[in-house]
């Protein structure tokens, strides 16, 4: 269920035109199954796997907006001076979500 909406989120941000960079690590790499379909656009870029985390926190630099779970990397977005939108799961956010006038969590 988690895996169909990030995919309608990433697809609806698509279709308004807009970028989309995907991060995560080696054990994220079996989410991108899921994403099979629209892996191709011409605005989705794909780095799962494929960086390191100072990579990453150099391509998160650089983005407008970071939208993901409830993960680390939410943390360094927020760090780096990125605006981020959490979605949450069985964490709370208010014990776990960046504390900063720049995050939105759900």
């Amino acid at each position: 269920m988690v895996n169909r909406k990030i995919k309608l989120v990433i697809k609806n941000v698509l279709d308004y035109g807009y970028k989309v960079v995907l991060f995560g690590g080696q054990d994220e790499i079996k989410e991108l199954e899921h994403l099979s379909n629209i892996l191709g656009h011409q605005n989705l870029y794909d780095f799962v796997g494929k960086t390191d985390i100072k990579e990453s926190i150099i391509l998160a630099a650089q983005c407008d907006l970071l939208i993901g779970v409830d993960t680390g990397m939410q943390h360094i977005a927020d760090a780096v001076k990125t605006k981020t939108v959490s979605l949450f799961g069985p964490t709370n956010p208010l014990t776990h979500g960046a504390y900063s006038d720049k995050a939105v969590f759900y």
